[in-house]
């Protein structure tokens, strides 16, 4: 199912369960209160479609940008740029256990990265959603 179905899925139920609960029986009543519920719920999954969207785009755009980002110390900066990670997309497909193997990084090193990762909300590859 797409999301787009999935949408209009629980609408027509909650749509249903609107009539029922206000208890309209008029074949007319029924119409019109169905088509003025079904503009609306449209209009809501519209406007769903388009956050989910833009919440795309923006994890897409956040994601491939450069890892000067992170505002992490030069020197850990440069250990990152010397194994060719270059973009937080590359910085998210290593393990916590590469990184540990990154020569100069060090606990510390790692520590500052975690830290910086954690505030523009990105995980090491494997990492549990804590």
């Amino acid at each position: 199912m797409t999301k787009t179905e999935i949408l209009d899925h629980f609408a027509l139920y909650a749509m249903q369960a609107q009539i029922e609960k206000m208890g309209i029986t008029n074949p007319f009543s029924m119409a019109q209160t169905s088509y003025r519920l079904a503009v609306e719920m449209l209009e809501h999954r519209d406007r769903i479609l388009r956050e989910w969207q833009r919440d795309q785009e923006m994890r897409h755009k956040q994601i491939n940008s450069d890892i000067k980002e992170l505002d992490l110390p030069i020197r850990y900066h440069r250990c990152l740029v010397s194994e060719q990670i270059l973009m937080k997309q590359d910085l998210c497909n290593w393990t916590e256990r590469e990184m540990r193997r990154i020569p100069n990084l060090g606990a510390k090193g790692l520590q500052f990265v975690k830290e910086a990762m954690a505030l523009h909300g990105l995980k090491f590859k494997g990492q549990s959603n804590d």
